[in-house]
């Protein structure tokens, strides 16, 4: 919310690792990159030369893919991914 500090990543649990990791690595870029910018510049009257950083808060949230195993269609050819188990989602995902 907007003058907090904070920033609320809401996903599920099973996303929530990845999230975090994507937000964390993508927030360090931008910090870095603005420090390393603006470093010399003379309107920056910090006396860290750090750019304010926001706490992250994960959130999870209910999910809603693959919750039923009895229901997956896992080695089904052509099977559509949302059909497939969470183990095997997570399988595939070494194949990208």
């Amino acid at each position: 919310p907007k003058g907090t500090g904070q920033l609320f990543l809401v996903t599920s649990d099973f996303h929530m690792p990845r999230a975090m990791y994507i937000c964390k690595e993508t927030l360090n870029f931008f910090y870095k990159t603005f420090e390393e910018a603006y470093r010399d510049d003379p309107a920056w009257n910090s006396t860290t030369k750090r750019y304010p950083r926001l706490s992250l808060q994960a959130v999870s949230s209910r999910s809603f893919c693959g919750s039923d195993a009895e229901l997956s269609r896992d080695g089904t050819a052509g099977a559509d991914v949302s059909t497939l188990s969470l183990a095997a989602r997570a399988r595939d995902e070494f194949n990208f």
